[in-house]
């Protein structure tokens, strides 16, 4: 039996099924080369990440890590410039680190955009003793 024999409702069923397959094969195929890179500075970013969570000066600082190609970007605010220093020395021992750009600010850490003034707690009223207990 060839193709030619096969009755036309059964050879536009096979056309319609394969369709979909062809296409995304050939989506993949174009997007791999850029996954890898993305990996790779996903990798780098949460080396880094660890590297300053890990030390006991830094880990508690709003440091935001950013990496492409090798290329890291620390941003966030350390009270002091000692702490700015310490985070870009951690920043460039991590393997895979090529160079380390600062956004770094020396000042009062303040909330990211879009976050939401802490409302003030209330206090509950002292417990009263109940009237129906003795002691």
């Amino acid at each position: 039996m060839t193709f030619g024999d096969l009755p036309a409702c059964t050879g536009n069923r096979l056309i319609a099924a394969a369709l979909p397959i062809l296409i995304a094969a050939g989506c993949g195929a174009r997007s791999v080369p850029n996954t890898s890179a993305a990996v790779a500075d996903a990798r780098t970013a949460a080396r880094v990440r660890t590297a300053l969570v890990n030390d006991p000066v830094i880990g508690t600082l709003p440091i935001d890590v950013r990496a492409r190609a090798g290329v890291v970007t620390l941003r966030g605010t350390a009270p002091s410039a000692a702490e700015v220093d310490l985070a870009l020395a951690l920043a460039r021992g991590v393997p895979g680190v090529t160079r380390v750009e600062s956004a770094l600010t020396v000042g009062a850490a303040e909330p990211p955009p879009g976050a939401r003034p802490r409302r003030p707690t209330r206090r509950r009223p002292a417990a009263r003793p109940s009237p129906w207990r003795t002691a």
